[in-house]
C-alpha cells in the first residue's frame, strides 16, 4: 500500500499539472511577441530610474512611498518594488520582468480554474473561465507595462485566498490552522502589492452568502465560532496593521483631492469645466456610473483599447439626459437583478457577479477617490468575475443539454441533435477564445515602443489631453518640431493646464531658435505644477544664459538641484555656469567642484560631465587630483563616445605637467 501512494498522489495531481501546462502554453503563445518590448511608460520611472531598485535598498523600499522622487501619490507597495529589485539583480532586461508578470498572470488564472471547477463541479467551466482570463485583450496593458505587476500580484493573492475559503464553504468543512494561516498570509501579501486587495474580506463574506448550501451548524454562534474567529478576525487585524504602517510611511491614509489633477481624475474636481445648467454633484456621483457602463462594455467587447483614460478621454456626466449615465445604471441594475434571481439555484452566477462588483467598487471612485478616473488595469480583478460568469453559464448550458439528451435517450434523432448543439456550444466557446487571443496578439504590437503605443491610442482617444501631449513629445524626440507644436496646441485646447504640453511646446520653440516663446511656454509649465521636470529647467537656464542673464540662470538651477539631489544634468550645467558666468563675481569654482563631482557620481559614463569636473578641478589648482580622477573615470566612458579621444589627450597633458 505504501508503494502505491506516490502513484495515487501523482494521479490526483496530474490534471492540475496538465491544466497549468495548458495555461502557461497559451499565455506564452499570446504574449510571446510582447516579451522583447522595452521598458514602457511608467516602467522608466519606477524601475529604470529608481535607485532603490538598482541598489536593492531594502530600508528605502519599505519606508518610502511607491513612486520615486518627490511624487506624492500616496501609494505603498513595497513587495512590488522588492520584486523589481530582485529582478534587476538577476537580469536587468525587460523580458525577464515580463516573464515574471506572465507567471503571476498564469497563477491567477489557475486559481480561477480551481474556483470555477469547485463551484460548478465540472472542469469544463474552469477551463473556459481560465482560458478566457488568460487571453482577454483587456489585460494587454498589464502584461506589457511591467509596473502593473502590482495588479497581477494582488489579484493572484485574492483569487487564491478566495479559492481556499470557497472550497471549505462548499464542502461544509472549514479547516483551520494551515488554511486560515494561508489566507491571512495571502491577504498581507496582496495588500503590500496593491491597495485593491483590501476587498478580500468582502469576497469571503460573499462566499458565505452565495455558496453555503445550508446554514452553518450552530446558527449564528456556529458561524462566528467556525468562520469569523479563525478567518475574518485575523484578516481585520492584518488590515489594521497595514493601515497603521501605511499611514506612518505616507503621512496620510488616503490621497487628498487637492493633490489630484483634473487631468488625472476629473472626479476630484467636479466643478472643473462646469457650464450653466450643469450639475457638479451629478459630475461627481453620476460619472462613476457611466464609467461602470464603459467598463462592462470593455469586458464584453474589448475595443478600442487605450493605456490612458484621463481628461477628456472620459467626459464627466453633467446632465440627467446623458445616455452614458443611464447605460451605467442599466448595467448595475442587471448585475443586481442577476444576483437576486440566481441566488437560490445558480450560486456560481450569483458569486461571479458579486465578485466583479466588489472588485470594481474599490476602484470606481465611489467610496474613495483614487489617482485616475479609469484605467484598463482596474478591470483585471473584476474580469475574473466576468470570466467565472462565462464559465458558469457554459457549464450550465452543457448540463442542460446532457439532461435533455438523457430524457430522450431512446430517440436517436434527438440525441444526435443534442450532441450537435453541444458541439456548437464548444465551437462558439473556441471561436470566442481564438478571437480574443488574436486580438491580444495584435494589440501587443502597439507596445513596441512608447511612440507606437501613443500613436495607436490617440486614434482611439482623440480627446485625451495626455495622449496628445505624449504624441507631441514623441514628435519632439524625432525632430519633427512643427508636428510637436501642433499636437501640444491640441492638448492645451482640451486641457489648458497640461504641464507636459507646455513643456513640449517650450522645448520645440527652443529648438526652433524662438527663445522668447520657449521661455514663456516653459514658465507656464512651471506655473501649472511642472516644477520637477529637469529638462525644462535646464532648457530655461540655457535660454537665460544665452540672453546674458547669468544670475537668473544660476539661481534657477540652484533652486532645482536643492530639490532634486539626483538630477545629473542640472548639477553638471550649474557647475559649468559657476565656472564661466559673467560678471566674474558670479563664479564659484569650489562650489562647481562639488556639483560636478556629484554629476559624475550620478552618471559616470557621461564624457561631458567628466570634462566639467576636470575643468572645475583645474580652476581650483587641483591638477594632481584632476589627473587621478581622469585616469580613474576615463575607462567608464564608452569607446564610441566622440569626446573620449579629447579626454585621453587631456589626461596626457595633465600627467605631463
Amino acid at each position: 500500500m505504501s508503494e502505491g501512494r506516490p502513484n495515487e498522489h501523482w494521479a490526483a495531481r496530474r490534471p492540475l499539472v496538465l491544466v497549468t501546462l495548458l495555461l502557461s502554453s497559451v499565455a506564452l503563445a499570446v504574449y510571446g511577441n510582447a516579451l522583447r518590448h522595452p521598458f514602457l511608460i511608467d516602467d522608466k520611472f519606477i524601475i529604470v530610474q529608481d535607485a532603490r531598485v538598482q541598489t536593492g535598498d531594502f530600508r528605502a523600499i519599505f519606508t518610502q512611498e511607491y513612486w520615486p522622487g518627490l511624487a506624492r501619490n500616496a501609494l505603498y507597495r513595497p513587495l512590488v518594488l522588492l520584486s523589481f529589485a530582485a529582478n534587476w539583480a538577476l537580469a536587468p532586461t525587460p523580458w525577464t520582468f515580463r516573464l515574471v508578470n506572465l507567471a503571476l498572470h498564469v497563477a491567477g488564472a489557475l486559481a480561477l480554474f480551481l474556483l470555477a471547477r469547485e463551484l460548478t463541479q465540472t472542469a469544463t467551466a474552469g477551463i473556459v473561465a481560465a482560458l478566457l482570463f488568460v487571453v482577454h485583450p483587456l489585460h494587454t496593458t498589464l502584461l506589457n507595462q511591467i509596473v502593473d505587476r502590482a495588479d497581477l500580484a494582488a489579484a493572484a493573492a485574492v483569487l487564491w485566498a478566495t479559492r481556499l475559503y470557497a472550497r471549505g464553504v462548499l464542502s461544509q468543512r472549514m479547516p483551520r490552522g494551515r488554511s486560515a494561516l494561508s489566507i491571512a498570509l495571502l491577504y498581507g501579501v496582496g495588500l503590500l502589492c496593491k491597495e485593491n486587495a483590501v476587498v478580500l474580506p468582502a469576497v469571503l463574506l460573499l462566499s458565505d452568502l452565495c455558496l453555503a448550501r445550508r446554514a452553518p451548524l450552530g446558527g449564528l454562534v456556529g458561524w462566528l465560532r467556525r468562520r469569523v474567529l479563525p478567518y475574518y478576525v485575523p484578516l481585520f487585524a492584518i488590515l489594521v496593521i497595514y493601515l497603521i504602517v501605511r499611514t506612518a510611511v505616507l503621512g496620510t491614509l488616503a490621497r487628498s483631492p487637492d493633490t489630484i489633477s483634473p487631468l488625472d481624475n476629473i472626479l476630484a474636481h467636479p466643478e472643473y469645466g462646469r457650464l450653466p445648467g450643469d450639475s457638479a454633484k451629478l459630475a461627481r456621483w453620476g460619472t462613476p456610473l457611466a464609467i461602470a457602463g464603459k467598463a462592462a462594455k470593455l469586458l464584453v467587447w474589448p475595443h478600442p483599447l487605450s493605456w490612458d483614460y484621463s481628461y477628456a478621454a472620459i467626459e464627466p456626466v453633467r446632465r440627467w439626459s446623458a445616455p452614458r449615465l443611464w447605460q451605467g445604471v442599466a448595467v448595475l441594475a442587471v448585475c443586481v437583478a442577476g444576483m437576486l434571481l440566481s441566488w437560490r439555484r445558480q450560486r456560481t452566477v450569483c458569486f461571479a457577479l458579486g465578485l466583479a462588483l466588489i472588485a470594481y467598487s474599490v476602484v470606481s471612485n465611489v467610496f474613495v477617490l483614487i489617482g485616475s478616473t479609469f484605467a484598463e488595469r482596474y478591470l483585471y480583478l473584476p474580469a475574473s468575475g466576468f470570466c467565472l460568469l462565462i464559465g458558469g453559464l457554459f457549464a450550465a448550458l452543457q448540463k442542460r443539454l446532457r439532461r435533455s439528451a438523457d430524457e430522450f435517450g431512446a430517440d436517436h434523432g434527438r440525441t444526435a441533435a443534442h450532441r450537435l448543439l453541444s458541439g456548437c456550444a464548444w465551437g462558439l466557446a473556441a471561436a470566442i477564445l481564438v478571437a480574443a487571443a488574436g486580438r491580444t496578439v495584435l494589440r501587443n504590437r502597439d507596445f513596441a515602443s512608447d511612440a507606437t503605443l501613443n500613436a495607436a491610442d490617440v486614434r482611439a482617444q482623440p480627446r485625451s489631453s495626455r495622449l496628445l501631449s505624449c504624441v507631441a513629445g514623441d514628435a519632439l524626440n524625432a525632430g519633427r518640431l512643427n508636428e510637436a507644436l501642433e499636437y501640444a496646441q491640441c492638448a492645451l485646447e482640451v486641457f489648458p493646464a497640461n504641464v507636459d504640453a507646455w513643456r513640449v511646446a517650450g522645448l520645440a520653440h527652443w529648438r526652433r531658435g524662438e527663445a522668447d516663446a520657449a521661455l514663456a511656454c516653459l514658465q507656464r509649465s512651471f506655473d501649472c505644477g511642472g516644477a520637477d521636470h529637469e529638462n525644462a529647467w535646464v532648457a530655461a537656464a540655457q535660454i537665460l544664459r544665452l540672453r546674458g542673464e547669468h544670475a537668473r540662470a544660476i539661481a534657477a538651477l540652484e533652486n532645482f538641484v536643492a530639490r532634486h539631489p539626483d538630477a545629473a544634468v542640472a548639477h553638471n550645467n550649474l557647475a559649468w555656469y559657476l565656472l564661466t558666468a559673467t560678471p566674474p563675481e558670479l563664479r564659484d569654482p569650489q562650489r562647481a567642484v562639488t556639483l560636478a563631482a556629484r554629476a559624475v557620481q550620478l552618471q559616470a559614463d557621461a564624457a561631458d560631465f567628466l570634462d566639467t569636473y576636470i575643468s572645475a578641478l583645474e580652476a581650483t589648482d587641483q591638477h594632481q587630483i584632476a589627473c587621478q580622477v581622469l585616469a580613474d573615470c576615463l575607462p567608464r566612458i564608452r569607446a564610441d563616445d566622440p569626446q573620449r579621444a579629447a579626454l585621453q589627450r587631456r589626461l596626457t597633458e595633465l600627467c605631463g605637467r
